[in-house]
């Protein structure tokens, strides 16, 4: 299964709204390596400059997620299955074979009683394009507040969809982590999502995305480039292997509390936001310093250190090869610690700062079966993180 880093974005642009090369341009800049396509809607999208965005996407070393109406399961719940699977031949047959496509859109969060329809249009997708992934996106987990009882159904229930359907890639939305409400509980509720969707496709073998995010709206506070680092650094320490941005575009000057998106446009105009260019660099820091090392690694164990949020269990001293940790100023700041490994029992960490407003200094300890030397070039100097910074750690293989 392919576990590779992915960062995308949602996308609800039509086709031919705004000019393919720019905009590709953009998603390059932005650090993209996954967008989702223009929607492209039966009938009315000129499938030529659909398939010439498709073609800048490859020229830019990127892969997309096809967004086209004739794919959805909502098609399939009005117009039955017969209708559904002769659109899916057709999306297939204009678009399937192209290599820059990772994979049709199926929907986006599907309640309880969709679950039916979402299932068999998975399936159907996957049956007719067998090469592709199929993507669809899951609600998050609120039930009962996430009492325990409530989020072990909530993992059953999960593991259930995704084994019925077939699923590659479980994928989720939640944005309660910027809310300006009740900070602690929806940021408690945050890990549980992470820790819930990561449980279930652990128990399945396939990678963990999630949606995080770009575009301040409702309760959400404006964004700093802090905030962007911070969520990416969270999402990867627990798990996931793709990230996508809610969202990119912003056609309407005014519309109730959105604000500080990436990308404004206005008639002719085009306007970036501060979003866009923290994005731009938090995305790219991450693909080249982060993901280019852990492509390979899974986690296997996270702790969480001073507060647990989201039953993730605490650090315990001597459990792993780092052993201990010294906290030098802000003694009470929460850390992540999460363990990874790869098919050579390779083994790496990542250490996270998960206070977002105060930096934090640091020292690591390590397990006697390093050797000094390799102990000594092992222990970490005072080390100072920002606010929501991660930095990976190599343990040297051990004979």
């Amino acid at each position: 299964m392919d576990k590779r880093y992915y960062v995308g974005f949602w996308n609800y642009v039509e086709t031919g709204e705004l000019d393919n090369r720019s905009a590709v341009e953009d998603w390059k800049k932005m650090g993209m390596n996954l967008p989702m396509s223009w929607e492209y809607i039966d009938g009315q999208s000129d499938k030529a400059v659909f398939t010439e965005m498709l073609d800048l996407c490859v020229e830019n070393g990127m892969k997309v997620i096809v967004c086209d109406s004739r794919t959805r399961w909502a098609k399939l719940t009005r117009e039955g299955e017969e209708a559904f699977t002769a659109g899916v031949k057709a999306a297939v047959a204009d678009f399937g074979s192209h290599p820059a496509v990772f994979g049709f859109h199926i929907g986006d969060e599907p309640g309880k009683k969709q679950m039916p329809d979402m299932i068999k249009a998975y399936r159907i997708v996957k049956k007719l394009a067998p090469s592709l992934t199929p993507f669809v996106n899951q609600l998050p987990y609120w039930e009962d507040y996430a009492d325990a009882k409530s989020y072990r159904k909530h993992v059953e229930f999960l593991d259930d969809v995704v084994k019925k359907s077939g699923m590659e890639v479980l994928c989720y939305d939640y944005y309660g982590q910027m809310a300006t409400n009740e900070k602690e509980r929806l940021l408690d509720l945050y890990f549980k999502n992470l820790n819930l969707f990561h449980e279930v496709a652990e128990k399945n073998g396939i990678p963990l995305w999630t949606t995080l995010l770009s575009t301040a709206h409702y309760n959400s506070k404006t964004l700093t480039e802090d905030d962007i680092m911070w969520q990416i650094a969270s999402a990867v320490a627990h798990g996931c292997h793709g990230i996508l941005w809610f969202y990119i575009y912003f056609s309407q000057l005014v519309n109730g509390s959105y604000r500080n998106y990436p990308i404004a446009n206005y008639s002719e105009e085009k306007e970036y936001g501060d979003t866009f260019f923290y994005l731009s660099r938090q995305n790219r820091i991450f693909l080249k310093r982060f993901a280019s090392r852990l492509n390979g690694f899974n986690l296997s164990a996270v702790r969480h250190y001073n507060v647990s949020y989201g039953f993730t269990k605490l650090f315990v001293p001597a459990e792993f090869e780092i052993t201990d940790i010294s906290i030098i100023v802000n003694k009470e700041a929460p850390l992540v610690i999460s363990r990874f490994v790869n098919d050579n029992n390779e083994v790496k960490y990542i250490l996270l700062n998960n206070d977002r407003e105060k930096a934090v200094k640091v020292q690591l300890h390590y397990s006697d079966k390093f050797t000094p030397a390799q102990t000594c070039r092992m222990q970490t100097p005072d080390m100072w993180l920002a606010p929501g910074q991660m930095t990976l750690i190599d343990i040297p293989t051990v004979d």
